[in-house]
């Protein structure tokens, strides 16, 4: 089984430039959890995902000792929220340290690298290295149920 069996053609990519407003705004607009991060060539640095932003947003006293947010009074997320607003989505980014993937690739090479680097995406490129899809690790979750026959109700 290959990568291009299972890859997602259909990417959402931002700047790292970009703001975490912007990173946001993308998206809630594109109901998705997550970006890919291009350079300024368009080839694939990172990925941003909601679990980025929830982490930049929170105080890092609240990290430390979680049972203090319940004592927080009202307006301490949203200020929280402002403060990082302008911040730069290289600087919150999950770096991709340059693991990437082609479409001929077989599938488990997706899943090592996914596991062994902790990612959640990993950007399937040319051979120039460009962008042209990504595997996540739902799609390999998805290819491991084809393998075993086991039907994928929500694909129907």
């Amino acid at each position: 089984m290959l990568v291009q069996d299972h890859i997602r053609r259909h990417i959402i990519t931002i700047s790292q430039n970009a703001t975490f407003r912007e990173a946001l705004t993308i998206m809630i607009n594109n109901k998705t959890n997550g970006l890919i991060v291009v350079d300024n060539k368009n080839k694939p640095v990172g990925y941003i995902d909601s679990f980025s932003l929830v982490q930049e947003s929170i105080p890092a006293y609240l990290k430390d000792n979680v049972t203090l947010a319940q004592f927080e009074p009202a307006g301490v997320f949203k200020k929280a929220i402002e403060k990082v607003d302008h911040h730069k989505v290289r600087d919150m980014m999950e770096d991709l340290h340059g693991v990437q993937i082609k479409e001929d690739d077989p599938i488990i090479l997706a899943a090592a690298l996914a596991s062994k680097n902790n990612l959640r995406y990993i950007p399937v490129v040319d051979d120039d290295g460009y962008l042209v899809g990504l595997v996540s690790r739902t799609d390999v979750k998805r290819a491991m149920a084809e393998l075993l026959g086991i039907k994928d109700d929500a694909q129907a």
